[in-house]
């Protein structure tokens, strides 16, 4: 067994420990500022219709398929914690056409800088004759992380609830969408689940 899997075993029940703990804490917060939260989303997803609509009027893009809220890695190592919202045709990554917006939700990730400060300790208590190096703890965190993405899933789930609400109140413009429409997350260019 290599290093790095030795650490995410030794590190895997105070991941899920404490993302248990932090998922209510983010569910409040995210009730707490909703309609702050949900308007910064539904201006993200409005300004990407309204670049389709032109987009699609020039000839330049087929019917959106996916509305792809993706986690991007560099932004979990970064702490930017910004999700990429793109409109797809069928062609999902191949789209000639990109269509691309970055929303920021720092309090989804709020406590994971502390988290492995925990996880830091943990490790060095365990295993005092392995030495950590930065890659092992950016691997780690991104794993970290991860399961805080996934675990919001239902954010979204309420954020494209709310965000279609308003475009039917709102009468937004709407891009010409395909029969097979669809919202799907996961990481940039990985696996996507349908929500």
């Amino acid at each position: 067994m290599d290093k790095l899997h030795t650490l995410f075993k030794l590190s895997e029940p105070l991941f899920c420990e404490m993302a248990e703990r932090n998922i209510i804490n983010i569910k409040a917060k995210f009730n707490e500022n909703f309609k702050e939260i949900s308007a910064g989303f539904n201006s993200c997803v409005k300004e990407l219709y309204e670049t389709v609509l032109h987009q699609q009027a020039g000839g330049f893009k087929k019917p959106i398929e996916f509305l792809y809220i993706a986690y991007l890695r560099s932004s979990l190592i970064t702490n930017t914690y910004e999700y990429r919202l793109s409109l797809n045709s069928d062609e999902l990554y191949l789209d000639p056409t990109e269509t691309a917006m970055y929303w920021s939700a720092p309090f989804m990730h709020s406590t994971v800088d502390s988290d492995m400060e925990q996880v830091k300790v943990l490790i060095k208590e365990s295993m005092p004759n392995v030495h950590a190096s930065s890659y092992d703890i950016k691997e780690l965190k991104y794993h970290y992380s991860q399961m805080y993405s996934f675990g919001s899933m239902f954010i979204f789930k309420r954020l494209v609830l709310n965000t279609i609400e308003t475009a039917k109140a709102e009468s937004w413009a709407t891009p010409m969408l395909s029969d097979k429409f669809s919202v799907i997350f996961g990481g940039h260019m990985e696996k996507t689940y349908e929500l």
